[in-house]
């Protein structure tokens, strides 16, 4: 019963005192103390009842809490064993190939020391091997131009890629602290496909909301860099165009000190190396200029035959006259830097628009560069750059040997011109030979031969490796 209908009793009981003709004051005094007596005893109750549903809805509470602490300790433990138990696939020719480095060329490498820039050599030949790994594990991005999406932190990379798809049910994680803490490949695909590679190659299938929460923040709640058993994720998912371009969407190089990022920079630095196309975002939602550290940064990296195009980003935070003397600015600093680039773009991620450009509009340019790559033909040039560098080293030292020969022939005549017969002197005539046998190219030779072999089985190995992925 409410309290208000309570207080509608009181009127009708004076209308009943009025009928009653003895003690009609006594009872109606009486009724009335009943009826406080009863109003006091139900508010009591529901005071009650308000605390103990109070008690309940807080109950329930840490009840969803701990489920939910429960289910997120469940996902994150399901995560890790997923990415520990993940094996490669299997491919005998990448097996093969990695025998060959592991086995034959370092037996080869120790054997010989004419080459000054040996460790570089080894260098190169580690960083083929993963690039073959990387296309063996995930065949998608196989000769597809690498784009890859640069920038400082809150410069709005992840948010950048996301116009691009058409679905909207997945995206990359965005956040105002940084939060693309593992590289991620975009490319397009028929349907959307979330895929985590472990540190041995192996595939891990995420869903869409699962990976929306891999930001530093998660990684920093499980104690440990996820990043050293998942170094990279993968993304298929439908664009409305760029079927020849693999996104790459890349940490901020400067990102605030959050869960684990310090690494974050050396990795930006290494898949901005790999990429053929750099697009830097910029946001200008801030000072509306190009930040010093940037600068910095793309003078750090190697920019040699790279096409690099910069995106004005969150360029609906400003007016358009803002927008002209911003993209004003951004020509002057960049040309005052030599970095040469094919155009800027203020760009809006949110409204998925071009407000301006200066040189080619960015969507111009992405047509362009969204042309295949000879990726075969780039990794066996590479190869082969390391095997001529073996031989040119082991060249000149065979020429170096010929050239003492030489000398020591000339010694000879100069002697016997002189009147002195050095074949009479033992001791002489010994260290002469000791000279010719210390200066003998004949193992050079065998060198040369073995590193023509060398090259070849690698070579060969290396096409057999695209061939099993047709």
């Amino acid at each position: 019963m409410k309290n208000n209908h309570i207080e509608d009793i009181y009127p009708k009981l004076d209308e009943v005192g009025q009928i009653i003709k003895f003690g009609r004051k006594e009872i109606v005094y009486s009724m009335k103390k009943s009826l406080n007596n009863f109003q006091e005893n139900f508010k009591s109750l529901i005071t009650k009842n308000e605390q103990q549903e109070e008690k309940i809805d807080i109950l329930k509470k840490g009840i969803m809490d701990r489920q939910l602490n429960l289910d997120t300790l469940n996902n994150k433990y399901d995560l890790v064993s997923s990415f520990l138990g993940a094996n490669p696939p299997k491919n005998e020719a990448m097996e093969k190939f990695k025998d060959l480095i592991a086995s034959d060329f370092i037996e080869f490498a120790n054997n010989e020391s004419a080459l000054a820039e040996e460790a570089k050599a080894l260098l190169i030949l580690q960083d083929v091997e993963k690039r073959l790994q990387d296309i063996i594990t995930f065949p998608s991005i196989y000769n597809k131009n690498i784009v890859a999406v640069g920038g400082g932190f809150s410069a709005g990379k992840s948010e950048f890629i996301n116009s691009f798809f058409m679905d909207k049910e997945i995206k990359l994680p965005v956040g105002i602290n940084p939060v693309t803490a593992i590289p991620t490949y975009i490319t397009v695909g028929k349907q959307n496909s979330i895929k985590g590679y472990s540190y041995k190659g192996g595939i891990v299938s995420l869903s869409s909301k699962l990976y929306k929460e891999l930001s530093h923040d998660f990684i920093k709640s499980l104690g440990f860099n996820l990043k050293d058993i998942a170094p990279i994720m993968a993304i298929e998912t439908p664009m409305k165009s760029y079927e020849n371009i693999c996104f790459i969407d890349t940490p901020g190089y400067n990102p605030a000190n959050i869960g684990y990022t310090d690494s974050d920079e050396d990795t930006s630095k290494e898949y901005l190396k790999h990429a053929n196309t750099l697009l830097w975002t910029i946001g200008i939602d801030t000072n509306g200029t190009i930040p010093a550290s940037d600068l910095e940064f793309l003078e750090s990296i190697t920019l040699d035959d790279k096409k690099i195009y910069i995106v004005a980003n969150k360029a609906d935070l400003r007016s358009r006259d803002d927008i002209e003397d911003i993209l004003d600015g951004f020509e002057e600093i960049l040309d005052e830097y030599d970095i040469e680039y094919e155009g800027i773009s203020a760009f809006s991620s949110i409204n998925k628009e071009e407000l301006e450009y200066r040189g080619i509009s960015l969507f111009d340019f992405l047509e362009e560069v969204n042309n295949p790559v000879e990726v075969q033909r780039s990794i066996l040039a590479e190869l082969k750059d390391v095997f001529n560098m073996y031989r040119v080293a082991i060249n000149e030292q065979i020429l170096w040997t010929k050239n003492i020969q030489s000398h020591l022939k000339s010694l000879e005549l100069d002697f016997l011109e002189s009147g002195v017969d050095i074949e009479d002197n033992d001791k002489a005539n010994e260290r002469i030979e000791n000279m010719r046998k210390l200066f003998n190219h004949d193992y050079l030779l065998k060198q040369l031969k073995s590193l023509e072999t060398l090259e070849e089985m690698i070579l060969q190995s290396a096409r057999e490796v695209f061939i099993s992925l047709e």
